[in-house]
């Protein structure tokens, strides 16, 4: 009898588990991508915005200077 239920689930299991697998995998890899892609954007902003920092610092800078003149 437990050889019956095992081949019983297993007969159950394994085309669930070979749709399932996939399935997970695929959504998993594009939340992967999704979140990876955000974490680029969200360095890029913060270096493009201080590298605009340094760059507004060293106008002023120079304005100040020039102002003294």
């Amino acid at each position: 009898m437990v050889k019956l239920t095992v081949m019983f689930a297993s007969s159950y299991t394994v085309p669930y588990f070979t749709f399932l697998l996939p399935l997970l995998l695929m959504f998993s890899l594009k939340s992967v991508g999704q979140n990876r892609a955000k974490a680029i954007n969200a360095l890029t902003n913060e270096k493009s915005t201080d590298h605009m920092r340094v760059l507004q610092s060293t106008w002023n800078k120079v304005n100040r200077e020039r102002d003294k003149f």
